[in-house]
């Protein structure tokens, strides 16, 4: 049976889009490395998703910080392991939260989900007819 929802969490918080501008190839390299092996031994072991998903990524950290530029590493970590591809045929939706709390650990929870309402677009992507 193919998984409809999936989520899990990694104790780890991708760089800003600042940050990340800023650093050298080889730093963006090793991130991009570390994000694919923390999705590896955080993920659960399930098929992989071969339709369009709603991907949901709630950063949990002590401070404000800005989202938009923080899914990067993480959907390129979930690319081969939870989906297919990360481009907009098969993630038809991403969210992007911030929880900021003074007393919980900086994580990174991942929720990966079947869009509801693409049936077309899941049988064109699928190859069914």
């Amino acid at each position: 049976m193919i998984a409809r929802r999936v989520h899990f969490t990694v104790p780890a918080l991708p760089p800003t889009l600042n940050v990340w501008s800023r650093l050298h190839w080889s730093a963006r390299a090793r991130y991009s490395r570390d994000w694919k092996l923390w999705i590896r031994a955080h993920a659960p072991d399930v098929p992989m998703f071969h339709k369009p998903v709603v991907v949901t990524l709630t950063f949990v950290c002590r401070r404000r910080r800005d989202a938009d530029g923080m899914p990067k590493f993480v959907l390129d970590g979930l690319v081969g392991r939870i989906l297919q591809d990360d481009g907009p045929d098969c993630v038809a939706e991403l969210r992007l939260r911030v929880e900021v709390s003074r007393s919980a650990k900086a994580c990174t929870r991942i929720e990966v989900q079947a869009a509801a309402g693409m049936a077309e677009i899941e049988r064109a992507i699928c190859g069914q007819t």
